[in-house]
């Protein structure tokens, strides 16, 4: 009997980091470290490739976290004060929590490294996930009250221009896919999610607020900057 199933592969961002790349970390070798980071999205674009999947990256092996992407390349954050409801409810170690500062300032390009080498290793198109800046904004913030989501609303509009200068030079370096990734939604958007929200935390606010900065990252994007696409990507 023929076999007339058709498998969809894909997968959004991190791969599980293997055993010398979490070795190299920890010795804190630079140089040890880089090395191991290149070996590994080596290995992982050849299993991608093998699996056929449609869009490729790095596995975000270059990360320590999914966040450290603009925390190591963006001054201001600082730790989480005070308990933020939405990261509680969506399970954010407190280690990936930061507060987000009024007014960021970027040291340098986010995440052309790991561009680079997927880019010169593939001939199929390539995506880099980034932390939404609704997420960035809410990660550390207490949300309590309409001034504090006004607060995380302006602190994400001012996130979304840097995420959106970095998306832009993605897409000249040749990345076609940048899908922004706010592991906020599940708890705005599931009964269990709002269950362990606290009573009377506004969700429809958080959620439209959330949206917004990921709307301005995404928008005006030149025609110059190249075949990019950017969605507000998946929890």
């Amino acid at each position: 009997m023929a076999d007339d199933y058709r498998y969809h592969i894909d997968h959004h961002g991190s791969l599980v980091r293997p055993p010398e790349l979490l070795a190299a970390r920890a010795a804190g070798d630079a140089g040890r470290l880089a090395a191991a980071e290149e070996q590994a999205v080596v290995a992982a674009l050849h299993i991608q490739r093998r699996l056929g999947l449609s869009a490729v990256g790095d596995g975000q092996f270059r990360r320590e976290h999914f966040e450290s992407v603009v925390y190591d390349h963006v001054d201001g954050f600082q730790p989480a004060s005070g308990p933020p409801p939405l990261a509680d409810a969506a399970g954010i170690p407190p280690a990936r929590r930061r507060a987000a500062p009024d007014r960021p300032q970027p040291r340098e390009r986010l995440a052309s490294a790991e561009a680079t080498t997927v880019l010169a290793h593939v001939q199929r198109p390539v995506f880099v996930a980034l932390p939404a800046p609704g997420y960035l904004a809410a990660a550390g913030a207490a949300l309590a009250g309409t001034d504090a989501l006004d607060t995380m609303r302006a602190r994400g509009a001012a996130l979304a221009a840097i995420l959106r200068t970095e998306i832009e030079a993605l897409a000249r370096d040749g990345v076609s896919y940048v899908p922004l990734v706010n592991p906020l939604y599940p708890p705005l958007l599931t009964v269990a999610g709002r269950e362990r929200l606290a009573a009377g935390f506004d969700v429809p606010a958080a959620l439209s607020a959330l949206l917004d900065c990921s709307r301005t990252a995404c928008s005006a994007r030149p025609p110059s900057a190249g075949p990019g696409n950017c969605s507000p990507g998946p929890g």
